[in-house]
């Protein structure tokens, strides 16, 4: 298994424009020294150094809380003894998650709990952060990490640290796609010709300052209970048969992705998680779902609804 990932689009989304990124291959653990701001400079040269924990409180930063900020595409997760075959996949893309040195466990198989949303959320509801797993007739392996979990009450489970990730040949022995939370993505209001365009447009100061940023955390996962995972409006989106369906007609298995609205394009510039052969849309063949293993009594991390503060 190599412990390297493909990084999407980084940093500011232009929607129409042509931001891709680069190989991300270090193997390696890093601790990135940030540098002081100015109100930091300012600060010690008033006050001296800063406290490391002033008046008993410990500070705000990544390695304290992790899932506060985007996934990380150059530190990679330890194998765990008791992961499976399958759980080794994406294990190393669980750096920087609750996840990383915890257990798992599958709760939910398609083939074994039926291809429909009551049996999806009956099994994954209330069970913390998951990850989703799925394979396509044309071989892709793909799927996602929702740090907030499920619990059926058809709200937006927002989180900067959810990602999605694709082998879109099926090779698993290749560095997965990684793609993170779209944070900003900058949707101009005049010229529909994008920033980055060849073209001779250019936008003026004006013009970009009448346009307008949207992204963040939110909708990084929709927890509808009448249908499957959907992580974004049309990220990966695996609806399952409805309450509201009587028979399964085939639709249960359709797995449809966008990329770039909610989360990052390919370096490729393919905007879907799946082959190039298979398109934005196609049928699965296996849908899975694991989470993290709790000793009995053991709080589970977002087994509620999400307080509007958080979300």
């Amino acid at each position: 298994l190599s412990c390297s990932f493909v990084g999407g689009v980084d940093g500011i989304i232009r929607l129409g424009g042509d931001h891709r990124a680069g190989f991300c291959r270090r193997r390696s653990r890093r601790v990135v020294m940030r540098e002081k701001d100015l109100g930091e400079k300012l600060f010690g040269l008033i006050f001296g150094k800063q406290e490391e924990t002033p008046l008993g409180f410990q500070r705000f930063d990544r390695d304290r809380f992790p899932e506060q900020y985007e996934a990380t595409l150059d530190e990679f997760a330890d194998p765990v003894a008791s992961d499976t075959e399958e759980m080794a996949l994406f294990r190393p893309m669980l750096a920087r998650t609750q996840l990383v040195t915890r257990e798992l466990q599958l709760l939910y198989d398609a083939e074994e709990h039926g291809w429909t949303a009551s049996a999806f959320h009956e099994c994954v509801n209330k069970k913390g952060a998951g990850v989703v797993l799925a394979v396509t007739e044309g071989g892709t392996v793909c799927g996602g990490y929702n740090p907030k979990g499920w619990v059926g009450y058809g709200e937006s489970r927002g989180s900067l640290a959810s990602f999605l990730f694709t082998w879109p040949g099926g090779d698993t022995s290749k560095p997965a796609i990684k793609l993170r939370k779209v944070v900003r993505a900058w949707f101009p209001s005049k010229s529909t010709c994008p920033a980055t365009c060849s073209c001779s447009t250019t936008f003026s100061s004006d013009s970009l300052s009448r346009g307008t940023f949207q992204g963040g955390k939110s909708m990084s996962v929709l927890d509808d209970p009448e249908t499957g995972p959907k992580f974004g409006a049309d990220g990966l989106v695996v609806m399952l048969m409805s309450p509201f369906q009587t028979e399964l007609d085939g639709s249960e298995k359709i797995a449809s992705s966008k990329l770039g609205t909610f989360y990052e394009v390919r370096p490729d510039g393919v905007r879907h998680l799946f082959s190039k052969a298979e398109g934005k849309k196609t049928k699965l063949v296996s849908l899975r779902a694991y989470f993290g293993v709790y000793e009995e009594g053991e709080e589970i991390p977002f087994d509620d609804a999400v307080p509007v503060a958080l979300e």
